[in-house]
Formats: structure tokens, C-alpha cells, sequence
């Protein structure tokens, strides 16, 4: 499921924006609307973005944040997520360019360039093919590609991640982790995420990897992990 997440200081602007998404949208999708770039921020988990399109205006009314300085620190924190940089200021077109972004739209056109503002998102979203985990250990932030990792597992106040070469142990909780990961990461146990690629047998018990690994399925996640994996093999 998409998640998006629109920062605008103006809920006309916002109501405009979610109208268009309504209309063009044929996916699921959640959406998120922010009134200011401090509340945005203060939703973010630590490491990461979990969004994968953001509409930003670059000016934010009375915030020392503009919607340029919050692109660049959703780039650091998850690089595939798509920006959309809406503002009524032409002039400020060419400072987008500081950022990784997909589109730029003018306020007055809004309605005639959103259509392909999200086109371009999409199409984006379905060429990055190696999405990654961002995780931090001790001062250092290491990019983890997702379709290496088996599975995740808590452990007291630690985290593992077991990929197919190396296992890396961070601070995160799983939920906190798991906004980072796609759809096909599941929580099969309290204290496991599996990755559903690379799942090779599931019994009511635990789940055999393709590595030959084992780990627990507790009752009250058997069926819907069940039911993930069946949807998988479609």
C-alpha cells in the first residue's frame, strides 16, 4: 500500500491536494496530512522515511524549516521516497534542484500538473528496483538492501538482522524498522519480521527459509501470514 504524506500550511491547499489523489489514485493507498514542517518531523521515526511520495510546499508560513530543507532531510533518511514540491513562488523553481525530486508544480496550475506529478511518482517507485533498510550502529548510518534480509528479530533491547551475508544488530523495535520495509515483510511472532521471499515452507509451528533456517509462527499471526504468502504466490 502507498503511503503518502502531504506538509502544507494551508488546509485549503491540503484539501485540494487529497481531492486530486482521490480522483487519480486507482491503488491503495494512506494518506498523511501535516499543517507544518515541525509536526512532520516530529512524526518521522529516527532512522528513515516511511512515505513514498511527499507533497511539500516550499514555504511554510512562520517556520525557520522550508519544504527545500525538509526534502533534503527526507533524501538522507530514505532516498526512493518521491518529492513534490508545490508552491505559489515561481522563483523558487531553480532551488529545488538542491534536492532529489521528482516534480515541481506551481500553485495556480496545481489541478493541471498534479495528474502527472503523481504519473511520474509512480513510475518512479516501479523502476527503483533495490529499495533499502537505513539503520544506525553506534555513529555510523549503513544502507541495508532489503531483498538481502531474511528476517528480524527482537531480542531484549536489541534487534537482529539476518541477511544472506551478515547480521546486523541495531536499537530499533521491529515496528519502528518494519515502516521502513515493504509489504512483503510480515510479522509472524512477536519478536520475528520474515521476509516472505524468502519463505520456502510455512507450517502452523514456524516457517522454513530457503536458507534452511527456522523460526517460529506464533497462533495469533498464523493466519495472516498465511494468508500474505498465499497472496505471494499468486
Amino acid at each position: 500500500m502507498l503511503k503518502i504524506a502531504i506538509c502544507e500550511d494551508s488546509e485549503i491547499f491540503v484539501e485540494i491536494i487529497k481531492k486530486n489523489i482521490e480522483t487519480i489514485l486507482k491503488v491503495p493507498y494512506e494518506l498523511h496530512p501535516f499543517l507544518s514542517g515541525k509536526e512532520f518531523m516530529t512524526s518521522l521515526p529516527e532512522m528513515g522515511c516511511p512515505y513514498d511520495i511527499v507533497f511539500l510546499d516550499i514555504s511554510l508560513g512562520e517556520e525557520t524549516v522550508s519544504g527545500i530543507e525538509l526534502g533534503q532531510i527526507i533524501n538522507g533518511k530514505n532516498p526512493r521516497t518521491q518529492l513534490i514540491f508545490i508552491s505559489q513562488y515561481l522563483e523558487y523553481a531553480s532551488d529545488v534542484y538542491s534536492t532529489k525530486h521528482t516534480y515541481f508544480i506551481y500553485k495556480n496550475r496545481l489541478n493541471e500538473y498534479l495528474p502527472a506529478a503523481l504519473d511520474a511518482a509512480l513510475k518512479n517507485l516501479q523502476t527503483d528496483k533495490e529499495p533499502f533498510l537505513t539503520v544506525k550502529i553506534k555513529q555510523s548510518h549503513h544502507r541495508i538492501p532489503v531483498n538481502d534480509i531474511l528476517f528480524l528479530e527482537r531480542n531484549l533491547r536489541e534487534t537482529f538482522i539476518y541477511t544472506k551475508s551478515e547480521t546486523y544488530t541495531v536499537r530499533d523495535k521491529l515496528n519502528i524498522l518494519q515502516q521502513q520495509l515493504p509489504d512483503f515483510f510480515v510479522c509472524c511472532h512477536r519478536s520475528f519480521l520474515v521476509n516472505l521471499h524468502a519463505v520456502s515452507r510455512l507450517q502452523h509451528t514456524e516457517i522454513t527459509l530457503t536458507t534452511g533456517q527456522q523460526i517460529p509462527v506464533s497462533r495469533a499471526h498464523y493466519e495472516d501470514v498465511k494468508k500474505s504468502f498465499s497472496l505471494l504466490m499468486l
